[in-house]
């Protein structure tokens, strides 16, 4: 990205999130002027756009406590050398089939590629079920994902088939989560965020982890669809703080849906989740820093996908930055 792009990316900022940095130029008694040279400083020094200098809270910390943090152009420059895989390898991550064709292990629900399948297995599928989920192979943040009627797809016949084959739908069932990740919000699967990162010596490390419950009446439990993300403590599986909205709203300890209060909220299967995520890391050869989608049901765990472009909000909600806990890894 060019030194000109950047800037004017920044500028949109500035004026996207200038509410928010004058109520901390209140709060701090400074000029509006002096946060935003403040937040140009952190942009320019650490790579942390102006969302994440209000976000981590950079604008009450010393330059020692900001340097601890990784941000959006700290990963991005990190990403690609340590993600630096054959083609091959880093599509069996991006495309959610061959993601479950490869961690098939992890995998217990049954579901099927319409692309891949003839029209008596979609029928099948569709047989088998009253209801499933609809999404994109290469889909992110929940984009496309639907709830699927099969018997009104059984009655459309050729015409969904085809259709369904032409958004290259996966087609699969319903995780049944655990009953205490449903009656923080039952409408949707909750999920865990874990990210890993394998060092040179071959030994995966948990880096943070969050949980993310959906909004009221919401499929999906994106931030981007109305979610709330909540830090994990990567030890103990215990929500240690409030959540987190997509909008920057911060502190969020009762739920919105159901009111639950969610500080001190137990994972279920916490040493499951976590040994099944450590050995799961190890299977790529080239891939090292991944974050991996996960959901709790009472048998244990189910995988649901892995993202190589990982956010860096959500592993350091729990207030530590992660940026040199990664580079002692790297």
């Amino acid at each position: 990205m060019s030194v000109k792009n950047a800037f004017r990316i920044y500028r949109t900022q500035l004026r996207k999130y200038n509410d928010q940095l004058q109520s901390i130029a209140d709060q701090y008694h400074r000029t509006l002027f002096c946060v935003k040279m403040d937040a140009l400083r952190c942009y320019t020094f650490y790579g942390a756009p102006v969302s994440q200098y209000i976000g981590f809270g950079m604008y009450k910390m010393n330059r020692f406590e900001r340097n601890q943090y990784i941000t959006t152009i700290r990963t991005s420059r990190l990403e690609p050398v340590l993600n630096k895989a054959p083609a091959e390898e880093i599509e069996t991550l991006g495309n959610k089939h061959l993601f479950n064709k490869a961690f098939n292990k992890y995998i217990h629900r049954d579901w099927l590629y319409t692309p891949d399948s003839t029209d008596d297995e979609i029928r099948r599928f569709l047989s088998r079920h009253e209801i499933a989920v609809a999404k994109p192979s290469g889909g992110a943040r929940g984009e496309g994902v639907s709830k699927l009627d099969c018997g009104s797809a059984l009655q459309e016949g050729q015409a969904f088939i085809d259709r369904a084959r032409a958004q290259k739908l996966i087609l699969e069932v319903f995780v049944r989560q655990h009953p205490d990740l449903s009656a923080v919000n039952p409408s949707s699967l909750n999920t865990l965020r874990i990210s890993t990162l394998r060092d040179k010596q071959g030994v995966v490390h948990v880096i943070g982890a969050s949980l993310r419950a959906g909004g009221a009446g919401s499929v999906v439990d994106n931030l981007h669809a109305g979610g709330v993300q909540y830090p994990v403590d990567v030890e103990t599986g215990i929500v240690i703080r409030g959540g987190m909205t997509h909008v920057g709203k911060k502190g969020i300890i009762f739920h919105p849906s159901t009111h639950m209060k969610m500080i001190g909220f137990q994972i279920p299967n916490w040493e499951q989740v976590i040994a099944n995520v450590k050995e799961a890391a190890a299977i790529p050869p080239h891939l090292r820093y991944i974050g991996w989608d996960v959901a709790v049901t009472e048998e244990g765990c189910e995988f649901i996908e892995a993202n190589l472009a990982q956010g860096v909000n959500g592993m350091q909600q729990d207030g530590v930055g992660k940026y040199n806990i990664i580079m002692q890894y790297a």
